[in-house]
């Protein structure tokens, strides 16, 4: 599909380019209504990526709080990578606090609609063993209507691409939005370790575990041009891919913010393109 260049008073210089489906310009205003919708309400789900915290996640609770949607917030450990039965393990306890939240809140002919909203590839590994629980028949209140946010992700695991994610991390590089710089004695000195890590985690394929543990769930993918972590093209493939098996896509490219920043550089911009997708999918806001 050819890209469609959005112009809209949210964007300020860099322009946002959409190359998988491009939200109508008057969707995005923050005025747009949400009186008439009928759906329960909606709980959010924060997978963090390596490095993050809460208090870097709280941008992101903020800007769900702003649309009258509670969220917490989980940023998946370096050990997620190198053992798998401790990650299942971690993640089937998570989703079963979240079931038991669910069905609290849950009340008559309405289920609570829970949203994902992962980031880079270690969210994206969680949101893969989240998917491998729902398979288990053991959720199905988080499984009946599941709505999905990929940041900055996913990708191939390439020990390149893991060790300068990784030294981005050490060095702090990725915080405000600045470009990650990949020369500095630190990231020299540790990158060494990272490859001996990235060399036990190649084999992961985590495009790959996520189409195959995608149900019917719509997606919305977020993505930058200027991405030296997770290149562009990855994102767009796995869109595609998922737009091949009948799933509904809605992909998002930021032209120049960085890993994880784009709420840094288009805060209102990316609190419109969630706030339509939640909307177009059947979200009740507030």
């Amino acid at each position: 599909m050819a890209a469609t260049l959005v112009s809209s008073s949210l964007i300020r210089k860099p322009k946002a380019i959409s190359l998988l489906h491009t939200p109508p310009l008057s969707a995005l205003r923050p005025e747009a209504s949400i009186a008439t919708l009928p759906n329960p309400p909606t709980a959010t789900l924060l997978l963090g990526w390596l490095g993050s915290n809460n208090r870097k996640l709280r941008r992101y609770s903020e800007a769900y709080a702003g649309m009258g949607i509670p969220s917490i917030g989980f940023v998946p450990p370096m050990w997620y990578w190198t053992k798998p039965d401790l990650r299942q393990k971690s993640m089937l306890t998570l989703m079963d606090r979240l079931e038991a939240a669910l069905e609290a809140q849950s009340f008559a002919n309405s289920t609570p609609r829970l949203v994902v909203h992962a980031f880079s590839n270690n969210g994206a590994l969680a949101l893969s063993e989240l998917f491998a629980g729902l398979g288990t028949s053991r959720y199905p209140l988080i499984a009946r209507d599941l709505r999905v946010i990929l940041d900055s992700a996913p990708a191939p695991v390439d020990p390149d691409v893991f060790s300068r994610a990784m030294s981005a991390v050490a060095c702090a590089q990725v915080r405000r939005g600045r470009p990650p710089v990949y020369t500095s004695p630190v990231t020299h000195a540790m990158r060494p370790l990272f490859r001996l890590i990235s060399a036990r985690v190649h084999e992961i394929d985590i495009p790959t575990q996520l189409l195959t543990r995608w149900l019917d769930w719509p997606a919305l993918l977020l993505y930058s041009r200027t991405d030296a972590c997770v290149g562009f093209g990855h994102v767009e493939r796995f869109g595609h891919a998922l737009q091949g098996r009948g799933n509904a896509v809605t992909g998002f490219e930021f032209q120049d913010s960085y890993h994880c920043a784009h709420i840094l550089k288009f805060p209102s911009l990316y609190r419109a393109i969630i706030r339509h997708y939640l909307l177009t999918t059947g979200a009740r806001l507030g």
